[in-house]
């Protein structure tokens, strides 16, 4: 497992694209092309949890490296985790910040990308970015252990804590790939391709944006927001442009009847007070039943959360109708839409969406063909490794980014967007802290690193 030293003066007065600084960050950077530096750990039995690159200092970031660190019926391997256990577990007193993982694969782990407190769940995560990755396979369930068992989402926002109450985009979850995210050892919870869970644990009330993001295929839901109670907080988060396929796709007889969404929210209370939007995502389910007698809609509202906006409602932005498509003839929840594309529970409403189906480019190639371990020798980077060149603007066909382009009218601006070389006048939600680093790649002929600007679209002068 590597580990971070103290980095100084963030952030820096002077260096960066521009020369006037700005930068919060230090950078573990990979010399070659996606993955060709890595951390496995084929056995994956050092210790119950194994974790390969495991930040537990502030202003880190990590970019394009591989992790595959398997796991086991007694470990579970995790490539990319901070590490919020506190000083007697090697990491910071106080709640970690400014952590980025940027341009990395993950494949076959428990989980990719997450936050680990090692069993102390008195620290947190603030200031944190997992931008431009793949996580495939990285959803998989360890059986229980003398330290516990442990299920978790593929990209899993948990343990996070405020470090300040300053305005503005404190996590960022952007331009993510999450494929066949399954739970191969048989499970009972989780295996979803991201979750935002329980983050009043630690009382965490700043925004969060989670945008162009895509899960396919994967063992639960494709993004789970999830409430318990435990603090009546208030983070505000931004849920928009994901496209969310095939998801659900457990079989666990035990959730028979249960009611299930592409996206998910849920709350063990009557409640939930965060301010979540909903908007210009595109979800499609692949079945009306799953193989474990669940019932899988495009969104589930699990009860009447005031405070979620969905679509083309309140102050969400115009004209910002979801695109919604599922396969139920039976509306299970309280309400649905005419076709049963979408449910709420408990009077919770689903707002103004389009329900029709976004006709990807090639659902069945998708499936049978794209949803193994992701070649990206001779990429240097993840957009270009799933089938998109942001220089010459060309698909490859068939890869993933092809099979899941919509082409139905009304798709347009719609769901995953590609990234763009040309930068944004203005983006209001993208990080300023993330100034300079979204990405680095280091070119052996000139002996120099450059920012690249092919990864996601940024904004001017970041």
């Amino acid at each position: 497992m590597l580990q971070f030293g103290t980095v100084a003066n963030c952030p820096s007065s002077s260096g960066g694209i521009d020369g006037h600084g700005g930068i919060y960050f230090a950078t573990l950077l990979c010399g070659g092309n996606v993955g060709t530096c890595a951390v496995t750990e084929p056995a994956c039995s050092v210790e119950y949890v194994a974790a390969g690159i495991e930040i537990n200092n502030d202003n880190w970031a990590v970019e394009g490296w591989g992790g595959s660190m398997l796991y086991t019926t007694s470990c579970a391997g995790m490539p990319f985790e901070v590490n919020v256990g506190g000083p007697t577990n090697g990491g910071v007193s106080g709640t970690l910040h400014h952590v980025a993982y940027i341009n990395n694969l993950a494949y076959n782990n428990a989980n990719a990308f997450g936050a680990d407190d090692h069993g102390n769940g008195a620290y947190g995560v603030d200031y944190w970015a997992i931008v431009g990755n793949i996580a495939q396979n990285s959803a998989g369930r360890a059986d229980c252990h003398p330290e516990g068992c442990y299920y978790d989402a593929a990209i899993d926002m948990i343990g996070v804590a405020n470090y300040d109450t300053v305005a503005g985009t404190h996590i960022f979850t952007a331009g993510n790939f999450m494929i066949n995210n399954q739970q191969t050892l048989g499970g009972a919870s989780d295996g979803e391709a991201m979750m935002a869970d329980t983050w009043d644990a630690l009382d965490y009330t700043q925004q969060a944006v989670i945008r162009d993001n895509l899960a396919v295929l994967s063992e639960r839901f494709g993004f789970h927001m999830f409430y318990q109670g435990i603090s009546n907080n208030t983070p505000t988060l931004k849920v928009y442009n994901n496209t969310y396929f095939a998801n659900n796709a457990e079989n666990y007889t035990s959730q028979s009847g249960a009611i299930l969404g592409e996206i998910n929210t849920q709350s063990t209370k009557a409640t939930m007070p965060w301010n979540i939007d909903i908007y210009n995502n595109i979800a499609k389910t692949n079945w009306a039943v799953n193989a474990g007698g669940a019932y899988d809609y495009a969104l589930n509202v699990g009860g009447d959360f005031a405070s979620i906006l969905v679509g083309n409602t309140g102050t969400n932005p115009a004209n910002s109708q979801n695109i919604f498509k599922g396969m139920m003839t039976t509306c299970w929840g309280s309400s649905c839409d005419p076709g049963n594309d979408v449910v709420a529970q408990n009077g919770g409403s689903y707002g103004v969406n389009t329900y029709a189906d976004p006709a990807f480019n090639n659902t069945s190639d998708m499936l049978a063909n794209q949803i193994g371990v992701p070649n990206c020798s001779g990429f240097v980077n993840t957009v270009e490794c799933m089938g998109y060149n942001a220089n010459t603007q060309a698909f490859t066909n068939p890869s993933v980014l092809y099979d899941m382009t919509p082409k139905a009218n009304g798709t347009s601006g719609k769901g995953m967007r590609v990234p763009s070389t040309t930068c944004l006048s203005s983006d209001a939600d993208y990080p300023t802290w993330l100034k300079g680093i979204v990405y680095l790649q280091w070119n052996s002929s000139t002996q120099t690193i450059t920012e690249n600007a092919d990864l996601v679209t940024k904004p001017c002068g970041y």
